[in-house]
């Protein structure tokens, strides 16, 4: 799972069953699991019983609803960081507003 998937899961408050294989996706699915605790890993040697248990216990297991709690509770940090007054928001403006007036965007 790539950093694009893991904001977007963490925006639509969906948690994960994480198989890194390269790049980012080892960090990401360290974020997701045991960080943020929104995400279940997958072991490399996959067997189709683990991912059935896994996926059982994202659906109705007590720690998948601890994971959705949680996953719900990120989305709406993410929200509100996202919007007009939110932190996400005034760091881009302020990023923006850096870039324009800076000496060399004069040109």
């Amino acid at each position: 799972m790539g950093w694009n998937l893991t904001i977007e899961s963490v925006s639509a408050g969906v948690p994960m069953l994480c198989l890194p294989n390269f790049g980012d996706q080892q960090t990401n699915t360290w974020l997701a699991c045991t960080k943020l605790g929104i995400g279940m890993e997958i072991d490399e040697d996959i067997k189709r019983e683990q991912v059935e248990m896994l996926v059982r216990e994202l659906i109705e297991g007590e720690k998948g609803i601890e994971m959705k709690a949680k996953a719900i509770e990120l989305k709406e940090k993410a929200k509100k960081a996202s919007g007009p007054d939110g932190s996400s928001s005034r760091n881009l403006d302020k990023l923006l507003t850096d870039i324009l007036c800076s000496p060399t965007a004069r040109h």
